[in-house]
């Protein structure tokens, strides 16, 4: 009984750190974020960012996102104590989009495209499937589009 206390104890501490970890590196990659948009629109010609970098700042931005929809996956752990498959199906998702928006596509073999299609398709079904098992296992009157008559 003790060891498992202990055991709790420690996954409690590490849970913690990661949080601490992921929110110090989100702040840093924001921050980083904010001096790149600066730099860019203050650079000649002054209030113009530059195609080439725009899409490596929408990376950046959408790397932030995946940091914050992290957080929350870490913090919902922590309150229910279980982990949303939905969620990171979700944040594999933005993950993957992240990785074909940044893409240049002129240096990429047809393998790799075909790999990613696949990642693509399969995190797609995947969201969908359990999406559909989690609809049919509700009842309607629990659905969050469920109108109490009369209101």
């Amino acid at each position: 009984m003790l060891f498992f206390r202990a055991v709790k104890g420690f996954e409690r501490i590490v849970v913690m750190l990661l949080i601490v970890l992921m929110a110090i590196v989100v702040l840093g990659a924001s921050v980083s974020i904010g001096v790149k948009v600066l730099e860019e629109l203050t650079h000649p010609p002054v209030m113009r960012i530059d195609p080439a970098n725009l899409m490596e700042l929408f990376g950046m931005f959408l790397i932030v996102f995946i940091g914050i929809e992290l957080l929350d996956s870490i913090r919902t752990y922590i309150i229910e104590k279980t982990i949303h498959v939905e969620m990171v199906l979700l944040v594999s998702i933005m993950a993957i989009a992240r990785k074909v928006i940044v893409l240049d596509f002129k240096h990429t073999s047809d393998l790799t495209l075909l790999g990613i299609a696949a990642i693509c398709i399969s995190l797609t079904a995947g969201y969908f499937l359990v999406r559909k098992s989690h609809s049919e296992s509700e009842a309607p009157n629990t659905s969050r589009f469920y109108k109490k008559p009369g209101l």
